[in-house]
């Protein structure tokens, strides 16, 4: 989510997902390493700050998808009779895989927006 404004994240979704003709999944993540941050230039907020833009990140990417227009007014993403067309091929929108492992805010956000969940084991990560 750091990689990307949700508004563009959703209209690369939606026209991928029209040209492969309904064949895309989406997975979204916070975001982590620190390294590939510092080589592209991006800032890597605090854990907290991450997690807040994910939340307002996927409910905005969720809007513009299945929504005429979308207004939205979060602390870190602001659409204002915002719009993304075409929609995507499938219907509400498509899937949806969130990456992570917290107890509580990931699985949080896995069981509002998701229809998948991929958590990384810490021994995947360092071997």
């Amino acid at each position: 989510m750091i990689y990307r404004h949700p508004a563009l994240m959703a209209n690369i979704v939606a026209t991928v997902d029209v040209i492969s003709e309904g064949r895309l999944e989406l997975a979204l993540a916070l975001g982590w390493n620190q390294q590939e941050c510092d080589a592209l230039g991006i800032d890597l907020p605090p854990l907290r700050e991450r997690f807040d833009r994910f939340d307002e990140g996927v409910q905005a990417i969720i809007g513009l998808l299945t929504q005429p227009v979308t207004t939205f007014d979060g602390k870190y993403v602001r659409l204002t009779d915002a719009f993304c067309e075409p929609k995507p091929v499938q219907r509400p929108h498509p899937p949806i895989t969130i990456g992570g492992r917290g107890p509580k805010r990931t699985l949080g956000a896995v069981a509002r927006w998701a229809q998948q969940w991929n958590a990384i084991s810490s021994d995947a990560r360092n071997g």
